[in-house]
């Protein structure tokens, strides 16, 4: 299954959960109602007839709209402590950050190996939290690939080799890229309102009237219903997760091409069961989650045994779904003329052996003065200034960057071009660290940087879009199906969309006499993504504000529709049969304004 499809399933799936969760907040307030008529008019049904002026609708429309108000109120307090995605998780549980300055090594191992997984992906590094937990689990949390985080147990760290702890972090980003974190919050949101009845019920018989039987028997009524109502949505907690592991697992082996660590790492979980559950409150709310089961001897495991896991990882089970599955016809069997474009889109959330290895080779490159800078909140700015201007035009950085930008901008040339993207992800992750203000400030010097020589090249708009989306990221909404701006259609973006074509064909054919060549480009993907050629304004490409608004705009498209943007956008660029690296380095800044992830191997 390819990016794509799985996050537009992701979205499937939260609707049927919507549906299911409404059914059964239904069938709660017909059953809090029978309730209170049993309760109160001592069974008989018909007391509603005898007492029309004081009851007639009014003491049910009363029970519907407290139990309503209840279930919601409850869901909706959770969803909004987990608007903003993993850190609400991580919070949740109790787990800290981990600095990606850190001075241990266990902590500075794994910051490496999601680095190493987070640049053969094409993404932003995730935020990494540590859970005091002496067992071996981990989580990933968020609602989009840009609001993820990675949750380690300390056991983690303490039992697993380099190997085994890459197989759990990919089995994570495969949580990330499959669209399984988006159900999983919603989950959590579900679970809370109906167990809200439980509260309302306990509440009920802490004051109650001791010598009034039914308010006792009240309270126990709320205590069943929302208990039974949680007990279903275990089930479905269940029946989801379950599925979801063995497809992780698969996907895992797939990136990473070593099913030996990740049986290994299975293993070694089976061996320390003892230690298995965790002591986090809140740790059941999230069960679902976890790389392992947590609910030791439970009967509703959210996840498959273990030795039926490690079954399908030595018996190579297909448990994943065919990559081509789901794909617009043009990009399921790629043809001659189409296969240039579709080999990327088919990477896009779906990095392999061989992205896992660039990326390894990218990190060992790295001077140690760049890996430090990468790592320090102050030289990530200067690193981030390095890559920008490249040593040039620092007069209006302040004296204490312009001093180590200078520096770095040195070993950065060295390292080529391909590798600037790459170096501004991890000095990203790094400066995300920073509070509002100070990342603010970045933005801000950043922008008078790019602006000192009075141009934006397509390079510089494409880096502006990356740091801003990346620092500045709005709150994204539970509700709003985890989308920063309001939904927005292909016909209805056509503007901006023509504006980003252009952009694309510009970066292709900078030359005078190109211009034919671009039209051709603009022409052949408009036809493409619309039908026909729309009309186009020639300069656009020079107006970076058009240009950044175009970027910001198309946020709100859905998946389905984001595949055929980029399938037109890598079209557009493959026109005259090569993707130069200012192409490749525009479709970076379309892959990140779009949150679909962006391969490293395609930098080359």
């Amino acid at each position: 299954m390819n990016f794509f499809e799985a996050q537009a399933r992701s979205r499937s799936r939260t609707s049927t959960l919507v549906l299911l969760f409404t059914a059964g907040v239904v069938a709660m307030v017909v059953t809090v109602n029978l309730l209170v008529m049993v309760l109160f008019f001592q069974g008989n049904l018909n007391a509603y007839r005898e007492h029309p002026a004081t009851t007639e609708w009014s003491i049910p429309g009363t029970i519907t709209a407290l139990t309503l108000l209840a279930v919601g109120l409850g869901a909706l307090l959770r969803m909004r402590a987990l608007a903003s995605g993993g850190k609400g998780v991580a919070s949740l549980l109790g787990a800290r950050p981990i600095t990606r300055g850190t001075l241990h090594e266990s902590e500075r191992r794994l910051i490496n190996v999601v680095d190493e997984m987070a640049i053969a992906s094409g993404i932003t590094p995730p935020e990494v939290y540590l859970l005091e937990e002496p067992s071996i689990n981990a989580m990933a949390a968020g609602l989009e690939p840009s609001s993820a985080a990675i949750i380690m147990h300390q056991g983690t760290l303490d039992a697993l080799n380099r190997d085994e702890l890459q197989a759990v972090v990919a089995h994570e980003f495969s949580h990330i890229f499959n669209g399984d974190m988006r159900l999983n919050l919603r989950l959590i949101g579900a679970i809370a309102g109906i167990l809200s009845l439980v509260t309302i019920g306990r509440m009920t018989l802490r004051g109650r009237d001791k010598k009034s039987a039914s308010f006792w028997l009240l309270g126990i009524g709320f205590i069943a219903i929302g208990s039974l109502g949680a007990l279903f949505a275990k089930i479905i907690q269940a029946a989801v997760s379950r599925q979801r592991e063995y497809l992780a697992d698969a996907t895992a082996v797939q990136y990473t091409r070593n099913p030996h660590a990740m049986v290994s790492c299975l293993r070694k979980i089976g061996a320390q069961a003892a230690e298995i559950e965790v002591s986090a409150p809140a740790a059941p709310e999230v069960s679902h989650m976890f790389f392992s089961s947590i609910l030791a001897g439970s009967w509703f495991q959210t996840h498959p045994p273990l030795k039926d896991r490690i079954r399908a990882i030595d018996g190579s089970s297909p448990v994943s779904d065919s990559p081509s599955k789901g794909l617009p016809r043009s990009l399921a069997k790629p043809t001659a003329s189409s296969a240039g474009f579709a080999a990327p889109l088919m990477s896009v959330g779906n990095p392999t052996a061989s992205h896992l290895s660039q990326a390894h080779s990218i990190q060992n490159r790295f001077t140690q003065q760049i890996q430090q800078a990468s790592h320090s909140h102050t030289e990530a700015e200067a690193l981030l200034h390095a890559v920008v201007a490249g040593g040039r035009h620092l007069e209006q950085v302040p004296e204490d960057l312009r001093t180590r930008a200078a520096s770095l901008a040195r070993d950065v040339e060295q390292l080529g071009e391909s590798a600037r993207f790459p170096l501004i992800s991890l000095a990203l992750a790094t400066l995300r660290e920073l509070n509002e203000s100070s990342r603010l400030q970045v933005i801000d010097r950043l922008r008078r940087l790019i602006e000192s020589d009075g141009h934006y090249s397509l390079f510089e708009v494409a880096v502006l879009t990356v740091v801003e989306r990346t620092l500045l990221r709005e709150r994204v909404s539970l509700l709003r199906g985890g989308r920063a701006t309001k939904p927005a259609t292909i016909e209805g973006a056509s503007g901006h969309l023509t504006t980003l074509l252009w952009a694309v064909a510009t970066a292709g054919a900078g030359a005078p006499q190109s211009r034919q060549m671009r039209i051709q480009a603009y022409t052949r993907a408009a036809t493409s993504l619309f039908g026909s050629a729309k009309p186009f304004v020639e300069n656009i490409g020079k107006d970076h504000r058009a240009l950044r608004n175009a970027l910001t705009a198309l946020d709100g498209l859905d998946f389905r529709s984001k595949a055929k943007v980029l399938r037109a956008c890598w079209e557009c660029a493959e026109t005259d049969g090569t993707i130069t690296l200012a192409e490749t380095e525009m479709l970076r800044a379309v892959h990140c304004a779009l949150d679909c992830p962006m391969p490293p191997s395609l930098l080359a």
